[in-house]
């Protein structure tokens, strides 16, 4: 889901006049809640 609302917001040159579009809060949070749950199985072997 993060990769594809990136793709959407990445301005594209068949479309020079688009804008940057925001990518939705529900997209944001999940990210943090993976990146979060990386970072505590990295820190359980690795202290």
């Amino acid at each position: 889901p993060y990769t594809r609302a990136l793709m959407a917001a990445t301005p594209r040159y068949t479309d020079p006049f688009a804008s940057l579009k925001p990518v939705d809060d529900e997209v944001l949070a999940g990210l943090a809640s993976e990146i979060a749950a990386a970072d505590q199985a990295w820190r359980r072997p690795h202290g």
